[in-house]
């Protein structure tokens, strides 16, 4: 969703920054995993526009970093392509990037609810049958 926010011109001003490095255990290696996790399922395609990733190690030195890691790196003059869609090109939202990635993702959580309502009703064959749908109880 945010890659469609920006687009592939303006991520080279992105900077994803990881947190949480200081509640991990030095001797596992699961902070590691997950922050490639994040870069190659997630953050792959903004990456490859530009976007650069930064650990967060919850200390002022690691966030001024950051901070002039933005500051050094911004284009000023970057449109991003949600601006562009709906001020330039006068695009209702849902016919923008953004929008259609948001009507997916909302399309998706909405199939997963109704299988999940349809999963969680029960059938009972002693009595008849009993439907209980989100804390509802109907019986016949």
């Amino acid at each position: 969703m945010f890659a469609e926010l920006t687009g592939p011109r303006s991520a080279k001003n992105v900077v994803l920054a990881t947190t949480m490095w200081d509640k991990l255990h030095p001797k596992f290696d699961d902070g590691n995993k997950r922050e490639n996790g994040l870069k190659e399922n997630y953050w792959k395609v903004m990456i490859h526009n530009g976007a650069t990733v930064e650990r967060f190690l919850n200390d002022s030195d690691s966030a001024w970093s950051i901070v002039d890691n933005i500051i050094n790196r911004a284009d000023r003059k970057a449109v991003l392509l949600f601006q562009e869609e709906t001020i330039d090109q006068r695009q209702h939202f849902l016919t923008t990037a953004a929008g259609r990635a948001l009507d997916l993702d909302l399309d998706r959580l909405i199939e997963k609810h109704q299988k999940a309502i349809q999963e969680s009703t029960l059938w009972s064959s002693s009595s008849g049958s009993v439907t209980l749908t989100l804390g509802a109880q109907d019986s016949e």
